[in-house]
């Protein structure tokens, strides 16, 4: 089926499944965007909690509800839908902070060359109150083949032409999906970064970045491996971040190694040694 696109239009697609606790607020951002024109695309699994109902509330959305093979076979049919000249994906139990899809398309227009922009966004947890503001690191082709991901998803806002000269999403990834398609966008196309805070995303115990950690780590290697990069760190920063919401004594213990292992490694004794008595009144102070 050939989608005619519509100039200026951006068309967010929105993977579902059995998110009714969470999906009312994801619609709502979008809805609340101050950008025109905008479509939004839920491809619903099946759901067989309030998803659906929810849906039906919302007759300015384009939505299916169907049994499928998960998430990336739910956006990539759901970019087959999607008409606009800018589309993104947006978790449904992720949300929107106000102006992002009008500052996102701003940046794009006055970058002609960029493939896709992406910018910051807020840890909040299951109740949707903020845990944390997060900046992602300065990007380069060797960072990212090398630290892992580095480009939050969410806050992602692509041209269709660069993703349609890529290809979709691949299947084979079940978690790591976005870090491939990222890595294949970025060694055919020039990027932007946008310092600001676009999108809220939501870390609960059923989320797939706590629940399924160590696989995402898994096709993270893989994934370095066939694009050549130099080996994959263990524990990435942000895997650290994930561990510590879980497990925070583990986290904090991990973080600290890990920095002391770095600082070891430059040289940088004087500063190592200076942490290490910091860390140790800490701990007497704690007692």
């Amino acid at each position: 089926m050939i989608v005619a696109r519509s100039s200026g239009l951006v068309s967010i697609v929105t993977p579902s499944l059995d998110q009714g606790q969470f999906i009312e607020r994801c619609l709502e951002s979008v809805g609340a965007q101050d950008y025109r024109p905008l479509e939004h695309i839920v491809i619903d699994g099946g759901s067989t909690d309030a998803t659906v109902s929810i849906l039906e509330r919302h007759p300015e959305i384009t939505w299916v509800s169907e049994p499928d093979d998960g998430q990336v076979e739910a956006i990539n049919k759901g970019f087959g839908m999607a008409r606009g000249e800018f589309v993104a994906w947006l978790n449904a139990d992720d949300f929107y902070l106000p102006g992002a899809v009008a500052s996102a398309v701003r940046t794009l227009r006055q970058h002609p060359d960029a493939a896709f922009v992406f910018a910051n966004y807020v840890v909040v947890n299951e109740s949707g109150e903020e845990l944390r503001l997060v900046k992602p690191e300065r990007l380069d082709l060797r960072h990212q083949l090398t630290i892992g991901n580095l480009i939050p998803s969410p806050t992602v806002f692509m041209r269709r032409q660069a993703l349609d000269a890529v290809g979709q999403l691949d299947g084979s990834y079940r978690n790591s999906f976005d870090y491939d398609l990222w890595n294949r966008i970025v060694t055919q196309f020039p990027i932007v970064y946008c310092d600001e805070y676009w999108t809220c995303f939501r870390l609960h115990e059923s989320s797939k970045t706590v629940s399924r950690s160590a696989e995402f780590i898994r096709e993270d290697r893989e994934i370095v491996r066939r694009y050549r990069g130099r080996r994959l760190r263990l524990f990435p920063d942000y895997r650290v971040r994930m561990i510590a919401h879980r497990w925070p004594l583990l986290g904090l213990a991990l973080g600290r190694a890990l920095r002391a292992a770095r600082l070891l490694r430059r040289g940088e004794l004087r500063e190592l040694g200076r942490r290490t008595r910091q860390n140790a009144r800490s701990l007497l102070r704690a007692r």
